[in-house]
Order: structure tokens, then sequence, then C-alpha cells
């Protein structure tokens, strides 16, 4: 049996990257937030349409979120958040993420 993927560690940042690509986003920027240490930070846009969606990872506290700021927003965020929200949650099935905490990985 493999071990099960841990939810912040290169899994997690190939599902959300993986996600992305999905959606038909690129990323411009991968980087990290002194705000919060650890963190991969991503900046993503969609081909010849404004707007740019912000996704942080930050392992250290198992938590991810989607940033959308009043002057960067475009019409095409919903719609791709939700697939990203979408491919990520298949991909974390039946991994770290989707147990409860102190269940078995097998």
């Amino acid at each position: 049996m493999e071990p099960a993927p841990e939810f912040g560690g290169a899994d997690a940042a190939q599902w959300i990257e993986t996600a992305a690509g999905t959606a038909g986003l690129t990323a411009t920027v991968r980087g990290s937030l002194n705000a919060y240490p650890g963190s991969i930070h991503w900046h993503f846009q969609r081909e010849a349409e404004r707007g740019t969606l912000e996704v942080t990872l930050w392992p250290a506290r198992e938590r991810l979120w989607f940033s959308i700021h009043g002057n960067r927003d475009g019409a095409w965020m919903p719609d791709a958040i939700e697939v990203m929200r979408r491919q990520i949650q298949t991909s974390c099935r039946g991994s770290a993420l989707d147990r409860e905490p102190g269940a078995s990985g097998g």
C-alpha cells in the first residue's frame, strides 16, 4: 500500500496547479506570503481576459483559500473557482484530507 498524500505537501500544490489548468488558467506568479510562513501563493490568469485569481496554500495550518481583489476581479473567476474546488476535492478523495482525524491510512 502506498502512503496517503499529505495536504500541504507536493501533492496539494500539484492538485492546485492541475486544477488551475483544467479551469483554463495559467500561473503568472508562484511564491510565498510572509504573513503565512511556508505558504505557497499563486496568481492565476485566464488568457485574454481581465483579472487575477490568487490562491494560497498554507501547509502548516492545512488551509487553502482563494482571493479576489476588487481591482483585479474578472467575470470568469466564480466558474474557475468552482472547477478548481471540485477537481481539488476529487484529488483529495481517499487522501489524508478526506479522513477523520485519527483515522488510519488503510
